[in-house]
């Protein structure tokens, strides 16, 4: 049985093929270091978050944390690509009435499975994602950082990271953009990822899903919202998500290894 904890969740809507409407901001990036891409049959938008080099030299590592879709709709050729990576833990992101109308995860035997529900209603526009960068997805990226259940969420994902035993581990939502992009944006940041990498990284997901599923924006208003609460972005990990120096030490030693 999965772990559970908290309540609360956010829904994304399908792709748009048509790059067209991109605003600026949300244009396809292409990430520094190439996105290892991660086939999941069922699955979308999943890639490793290896391979980013930081500012101190270091590089980090593969096959250390995946991210995706939701798991919802994996085949049986997808389950035999998930156990190829050896999970150990997947986190799952979307709340009980997402679950209800999707399905819960498909996934190999033996993997644990631990709910985070996080987030409020992400809108929706004509089964579209708006074109632009969008006011109400601008505050639900800033809820990451201002609703207190929020933050428990992801400080529990970061006190599984530094876990070795729950490694590799995979994060989940519903397409693998705003919680999931999120979780990722910030553990390369603490990780030492320059900012540019970070957003690159973040804004792939364009590419995989065909559309404008994320802006800068959006990244931008949850780090803005998070200096703002907590004075700093040091102060964020400490106090907010819990990312004590022992809790950093040991994600260090988790995820990164020698530079290239």
């Amino acid at each position: 049985m999965p772990s559970r904890i908290g309540r609360r969740g956010f829904l994304t809507a399908g792709g748009v093929a048509a790059a067209a409407l991109l605003a600026p901001g949300t244009a396809l990036a292409e990430p520094a270091v190439p996105p290892r891409v991660v086939p999941v049959d069922g699955s979308l938008n999943a890639r490793d978050v290896g391979g980013h080099r930081t500012r101190q030299g270091t590089t980090v590592r593969y096959g250390r944390m995946v991210r995706s879709g939701t798991l919802s709709g994996v085949t049986e050729t997808g389950l035999a690509q998930l156990a190829a990576l050896r999970l150990h833990t997947i986190v799952d992101y979307r709340d009980a009435t997402e679950i209800a109308r999707s399905g819960p995860g498909r996934v190999p035997p033996r993997v644990r499975v631990v709910e985070l529900p996080v987030g409020a209603a992400e809108p929706v526009l004509n089964g579209l994602l708006p074109a632009r960068p969008d006011p109400a997805l601008i505050a639900t990226y800033r809820s990451y950082t201002s609703h207190p259940e929020s933050l428990g969420q992801f400080a529990a994902t970061f006190r599984l990271l530094a876990n070795p035993t729950a490694l590799p581990l995979l994060v989940t939502d519903a397409t693998g953009t705003g919680r999931v992009g999120w979780m990722t944006a910030l553990l390369l940041t603490l990780l030492g990822v320059p900012r540019d990498a970070v957003y690159a990284e973040y804004l792939y997901s364009n590419a995989q899903l065909g559309g404008p599923h994320v802006a800068k924006e959006y990244l931008d208003a949850a780090f803005d919202q998070a200096v703002a609460q907590f004075g700093s972005l040091d102060a964020f990990y400490t106090l907010g998500l819990g990312v004590t120096p022992l809790v950093r030490g040991l994600i260090y030693l988790n995820f990164l290894g020698p530079g290239h």
